[in-house]
């Protein structure tokens, strides 16, 4: 089992195409959600009954009292050294991730090409992820799991206000799918 911690990209990008995280927990990884990520991903776009466009908050207590999702936080001197650091060029969540995946081991899973670019230094040296590959993981367990990924990815679309980019690896296949919707 590996260990993963998400950044608020991510979070905001699946919660919007699956409505919640329980999800997370077929991929058989440990995932978590540092505290400064978490105050940041509180909002996705949704729509209520009659069509009309609403806010809906992401409320993570369920997801961590399940084990969906484990909050940490910056505990040691190098922890902390490291976000503050980080921090020069990142947002806070985004540093915060990384810095406690550099010191932790942790795979970080974000879209945010500076966090990317930060991590594959050799400095830093963290493994990533991003959603689209996040996904395609999750898609690939079973059959069900590939036949929404279509509306999985509608829906991100519309309530995280995502696409993939064009310099990400799995951009064909993403595109096939809002093709597909």
């Amino acid at each position: 089992m590996g260990k993963r911690i998400l950044d608020s990209c991510v979070l905001i990008n699946l919660f919007a195409g699956w409505g919640n995280f329980d999800c997370l927990r077929e991929l058989g990884h440990e995932c978590y959600v540092c505290e400064a990520v978490a105050r940041e991903a509180q909002f996705v776009r949704d729509t209520d009954l009659g069509g009309t466009p609403i806010l809906k908050r992401i409320d993570f207590q369920p997801f961590l009292e399940a084990g969906a999702l484990i909050l940490c936080r910056p505990e040691t001197p190098d922890e902390q050294l490291s976000y503050v650091d980080f921090a020069v060029d990142l947002d806070d969540g985004e540093a915060q991730a990384l810095a406690l995946a550099k010191h932790r081991q942790l795979v970080l899973v974000t879209d945010e090409k500076p966090g990317l670019r930060i991590a594959a230094t050799p400095a830093v040296g963290v493994s990533t992820l991003t959603t689209p590959a996040l996904l395609k993981e999750w898609a690939s367990l079973n059959a069900d799991n590939e036949r929404r990924m279509v509306d999985i990815v509608r829906r991100i679309g519309a309530g995280a206000r995502y696409h993939a980019p064009r310099d990400n690896p799995l951009y064909d296949w993403w595109q096939s799918l809002v093709s597909a919707s």
